[in-house]
């Protein structure tokens, strides 16, 4: 309210939690969410269903557009771009963040999106909110110059190193 956003960038969206808060909360304005994993992905779309303001991408967001794999970890919201590390996860979080399965996504950069979506929506106060499992960097990184026009920026770090080369 205070930046007067009048659109939310969520990338990994998960099935949408960020968003219905948003929403929960009184955010009217235009949401887009990115999230490449199938099972929470259709959650998402589920729960962004009727809302016309609410844009859902199933893509993953990082520095480069191009095809790559994406680790799906045995506990979802651990899935990620990025190999789990065993450096400093310790058992509990090893169980979880673990491959179960690996799939072939494509991916996007902020600008690129940026650029699609102001030209469709024609935001002014964009708001950019990372929650990607170690790929926050690289998602900042392709941003570029694209950065400077949000009008703020959160992002959900680790203490522990989770995925390797983060």
């Amino acid at each position: 309210k205070h930046f007067d956003v009048d659109c939310v960038f969520d990338v990994g969206a998960n099935e949408g939690q960020y968003g219905q808060m948003l929403r929960r909360v009184g955010y009217r304005g235009h949401i887009i969410s990115f999230e490449p994993v199938p099972r929470a992905l259709e959650k998402l779309r589920n729960n962004a269903r009727g809302d016309s303001k609410w844009h859902v991408e199933p893509i993953a967001l990082d520095s480069v557009a191009r095809e790559t794999t994406f680790n799906i970890m045995a506990v979802d919201q651990f899935s990620s771009l990025n190999e789990p590390s065993r450096d400093e996860a310790g058992d509990l979080l090893a169980k979880k963040n673990t491959v179960a399965t690996k799939l072939t996504v494509q991916t996007a950069t902020v600008t690129q999106m940026y650029d699609k979506y102001r030209e469709q929506l024609h935001f002014e106060r964009p708001y950019l909110k990372m929650d990607t499992q170690g790929s926050d960097l690289a998602i900042a990184e392709g941003a570029g110059e694209t950065l400077k026009s949000f009008v703020g920026i959160q992002s959900e770090l680790s203490i522990k190193r989770l995925y390797k080369g983060t």
